[in-house]
């Protein structure tokens, strides 16, 4: 499955080893897996903040820090 998942194009879905692995630009931003959702804080900009409120409608409280959000991705093996 791949496919845009807001109205911009330099966003992607991407499913990986049944896992919903979603990108900004080339930048893993947020996964689906283990029944629940995991999104990175914005360290970008502006558009970045936008696909990530697409994913987590804007649940900036539930965002994970960058450290903790590629010490998860690296448990599911991403």
């Amino acid at each position: 499955m791949t496919n845009r998942y807001s109205r911009g194009t330099n966003n992607l879905l991407v499913e990986i080893a049944g896992k919903d692995v979603y990108f900004s630009y080339d930048t893993i931003v947020a996964v689906r897996a283990e029944g629940r959702l995991y999104v990175r804080q914005n360290e970008w900009g502006p558009t970045t903040g936008r696909h990530l409120n697409d994913i987590d409608g804007g649940n900036k409280a539930d965002r994970m820090s960058g450290e903790d959000f590629e010490k998860k991705l690296e448990e599911l093996g991403l």
